[in-house]
């Protein structure tokens, strides 16, 4: 049985992008300029001008359709019914046409089709924006039906068939006996979206770790996406989108490692679906090792001096440079070609005077160029004395404190004031993710005052700075800063600022700030305020910390001198261990009792506090355990505290100078277990002895009070001190103190 089968199909209209708009007549008698129930040429024209007319009308550009297009679109063929309402052909017809275009759910109707300019207007939607698609079937001579659905809809109804798989072009596809089969299909083709040419991509390395893409505008690109390649699954997976404007793509990859990358460009239709250009070239980029880190150095002998360095993995190997001041112009050394050693020593050199040695990494890249990382902070010794042992005599500290590199870039982030909370962790967690020893990101919080919500985690590479802000502790929070806690940082500066507590409720408790395992690390010109027991600053296990212009003041809560317990030193020096501190709750690896080492404590101004500076957690032999070596302790103001000025236990090779101690209990000055310590020229007066349970645990016999203590320790000096309104002698050595200078000291008892 035959009947006759009117399919029409009508392509998405966007506003801005012009589409064909394709029909086609099929009868029983095959090709034929005469119509049965259909639109011929003249008639789908005049359907064209009435969708261009109101389109017209509402500012939107006209749909263009050529006249061999046209043809195409009323071609009519033949074909047998293979069932009530539908034919294989009419199947795979709706289907090539419509898969890919429909999704989500649309609106069905069956409306009489009654071939008149006024019904036309059905195949639009009243606004004339778009186009549908429609299914005419010929149920009898005398009534013609069809089912309608948008673009981008699903299409359900009694009248078409439901749930099209997807393909990729819209086409016609088999009509035995049509006659225009492959010209429409050719026709449909030409308005779909251009295919873009494939880029040309580059790539190369930039701030040691990141790889910067670059390619040439490629035409009829919409966009472009870029991929990776991912080594552990072993096929390149897609890492971004970007416009077609964008030419660029920088993506952090990391040190020492190889990152592959592709792109590809697209086009998109008038349905708004991608058109994709073949892919790019494969680029490799190569990022250099990460910059090692200077351990030590040391002096060989009376003319030599050895440098020792931490092996950086995917090194090739090392360049050593060598100056006589920290900054200027450094000379190369020597360039070592293996990246598993990690010293040199370096001969020929003048017996008394100071060298800096700065050290970089490179690796040997595919094309057999070196690739450099940037240089390692520098540190300096003296020919015949070394920065990790004393010399003859007490010489004291040489400590540098933090040396922070110079960066190849700084970025500046601003902190809004208005959110302050959220913007100001926006600016922490981006610096996590971006800064490195290349770059340096530099926050800024405005002038004025904040309330802080939250415990804030300062990242490696980062300087905050405060300068006239006032910054709040609110809620229940023991710590206002710190930094990570799972893995050592470095670099890190936090400059100016009031940070306070003073508004939390009085039950909060704690140490304010806790620093583990830093290198280099610098905290100048703040102020912190507090009312607690707790340190003000613990910092433990840091190598390259300053503590410049700053004041800490409020942790005398615990005044009550009947308890037995140590007044708690504002800034701490400590030791990570679990054994030593069980309150630090780090991972095993962070707990490797290391202790401080280069530390310059200078100009600082403790007040109303437990202790002002020290360490009360050691070892118990400091000359042979060393977990705190080289430390100065210079020109300080130390005043109202609850126990000794300055507690110096297990401290090695340190100078205490220049300092103001005032109204403190026990003593001034306390070294305990301490080696190779000159404490010159300090200004110590009114200090008081223990009372209470205090003075049963830490002075029994009543016999301190003094302006210095000084217990199981060798090699120090004592001279120029002025000691005032002190007990009597002024000064105590006690068991077993060896090699010992005291000199020259005033002293002035109650």
């Amino acid at each position: 049985m035959k009947k006759l089968m009117v399919m029409a199909l009508a392509c998405m209209l966007a506003i801005s992008q012009p589409a064909s708009v394709i029909a086609a007549d099929f009868t029983d008698g095959g090709v034929s300029s005469v119509r049965e129930d259909g639109m011929l040429l003249s008639e789908s024209q005049k359907f064209l001008e009435l969708l261009n007319g109101e389109r017209a009308k509402l500012g939107r550009t006209p749909v263009q359709l050529d006249e061999k297009a046209m043809e195409f679109a009323i071609a009519r063929a033949s074909e047998d019914m293979g069932a009530e309402g539908k034919t294989a052909d009419q199947d795979v017809f709706w289907r090539e046409c419509t898969a890919g275009s429909l999704s989500g759910k649309a609106e069905d109707f069956i409306r009489l089709w009654k071939s008149s300019p006024a019904e036309w207007a059905l195949l639009t939607d009243e606004k004339y924006t778009r186009l549908g698609f429609a299914i005419y079937r010929h149920e009898s001579e005398k009534d013609l039906f069809y089912g309608y659905a948008e673009l981008g809809t699903a299409q359900t109804g009694n009248d078409v068939k439901k749930g099209f798989p997807e393909t990729d072009s819209l086409y016609v596809s088999d009509l035995e006996t049509a006659a225009y089969t492959g010209q429409y299909g050719a026709a449909a083709k030409a308005a779909e979206a251009a295919k873009p040419a494939a880029p040309k991509l580059t790539g190369k390395v930039t701030k040691y770790q990141y790889a910067d893409l670059t390619w040439q505008k490629t035409a009829n690109a919409k966009g472009y996406e870029i991929y990776g390649y991912n080594s552990g699954k072993k096929t390149f997976g897609k890492i971004a989108t970007v416009d077609g404007n964008t030419l660029k793509y920088e993506k952090k990859i990391g040190y020492g490692r190889d990152g592959r990358f592709k792109i590809r460009a697209y086009n998109t239709d008038s349905n708004g679906n991608k058109v994709y250009g073949p892919y790019s070239n494969i680029v490799t980029v190569q990022t250099a090792a990460q910059t090692p880190k200077i351990s030590s150095v040391k002096a060989s002998g009376s003319k030599a001096l050895t440098v020792a360095w931490n092996k950086v993995s995917a090194a090739d190997g090392y360049q050593v440079y060598r100056y006589i001041q920290k900054d200027g112009k450094y000379t190369l050394v020597k360039t070592i070609n293996s990246g598993s050693t990690t010293s040199l020593k370096n001969t020929g050199l003048v017996n008394g005077k100071i060298y800096y040695y700065k050290i970089k990494s490179f690796r040997v890249l595919d094309n057999g160029k070196k690739l450099y990382s940037a240089f390692s902070a520098p540190v300096g010794c003296k020919v015949g004395s070394s920065v990790s042992g004393p010399s003859s005599g007490a010489s004291g500290s040489n400590a540098t404190g933090a040396v922070i590199p110079a960066y190849d870039q700084v970025v500046t982030k601003n902190v809004d004031p208005a959110n302050f909370d959220r913007t100001f962790k926006q600016a922490l967690l981006e610096a996590e993710e971006n800064a490195s020893s290349a770059v340096q990101y530099k926050i800024v919080i405005p002038p004025g005052n904040y309330q802080a919500g939250r415990l804030y985690k300062i990242p490696s590479n980062t300087h905050v700075y405060a300068v006239g802000a006032t910054i709040n502790a609110t809620g229940t929070r023991v710590g206002m800063w710190y930094t990570d806690p799972a893995k050592p940082s470095e670099n890190i500066i936090m400059e100016g600022g009031t940070w306070t507590t003073l508004d939390q409720p009085s039950s909060v408790d704690g140490t304010v700030v806790r620093l583990v395992g830093i290198e280099n690390m610098v905290i100048k010109d703040m102020v912190i305020k507090t009312k607690r027991t707790g340190h003000i600053i613990e910092a433990a296990d840091m190598n390259g910390f300053t503590v410049e212009g700053c004041t800490f003041s409020g942790n005398d809560k615990d005044v009550n001198a009947s308890k037995n317990v140590q007044p708690k030193e504002a800034l701490q020096l400590d030791v990570a261990t679990k054994e030593a501190i069980p309150g630090y709750n780090h991972p095993q690896s962070m707990l490797n009792g290391k202790g401080c080492h280069n530390v310059v404590i200078t100009g600082n101004t403790f007040t109303n506090c437990g202790r002002g500076v020290g360490s009360h957690s050691g070892t118990g032999n400091g000359a042979e355990k060393q977990p705190y070596t080289n430390i100065k302790v210079t020109d300080n103001t130390i005043k109202n505290v609850l126990g000794e000025g300055i507690f110096a236990q297990d401290w090695r090779n340190c100078t205490i100078t220049g300092n103001k101690i005032s109204n403190t209990k026990q003593t001034g000055i306390y070294l305990l277990d301490a080696y190779n310590i000159k404490a010159d020229n300090n200004r110590i007066s009114n200090i008081s002895k223990y009372t209470g349970k205090r003075k049963a645990t830490y002075d029994p016999n009543g016999v301190y009070g003094v302006g210095m203590l000084i217990r199981r320790s060798q090699k120090f000096s004592v001279s120029g001190n002025t000691l005032t309104k002190v007990y009597s002698p002024g000064i105590i050595q006690e068991l077993n103190c060896k090699n010992m200078t005291v000199k020259n000291n005033k002293i002035s008892t109650r």
